[in-house]
């Protein structure tokens, strides 16, 4: 659904129950989000751009990666929806990686390896 977000007069589209909506029109669009954990600002972002996204889950999320963040969210929740959005104004929670997990870039160290191999192909002529 579109909802339309009165203090920053733009839409903002959310996935919402029939009853998160009647929540919504008694309470305020910024009220209901910030009892979930929303952070309205990363959702007004097109998927593609930067910090569209949350750094944490939701506070009401009932997931095992949800329950973990719950930790998280005493210092995440003063700057909810307060101008920008979260991932803007802090990063997101140091994870521990597993073994499953991606591996982050790091680029070659052009110093150590010196300049990259080229291929050569010899072409012989009969």
């Amino acid at each position: 659904k579109k909802i339309w977000w009165e203090r920053e007069q733009k839409w903002v589209r959310l996935y919402v129950s029939a009853a998160g909506l009647k929540l919504t029109d008694k309470y305020g669009l910024e009220y209901m989000a910030n009892r979930a954990g929303l952070d309205l600002y990363s959702w007004c972002r097109p998927h593609w751009h930067p910090g569209s996204r949350q750094p944490i889950a939701l506070k009401v999320a009932i997931t095992t990666e949800g329950k973990k963040d719950r930790k998280y969210w005493k210092d995440y929740a003063p700057k909810l929806n307060q101008g920008a959005a979260l991932c803007d104004i802090m990063a997101g929670p140091e994870r521990k990686a597993f073994w499953y997990s991606p591996r982050p870039y790091k680029p070659r160290n052009a110093d150590t390896q010196g300049p990259a191999k080229r291929l050569t192909v010899e072409t012989s002529q009969d």
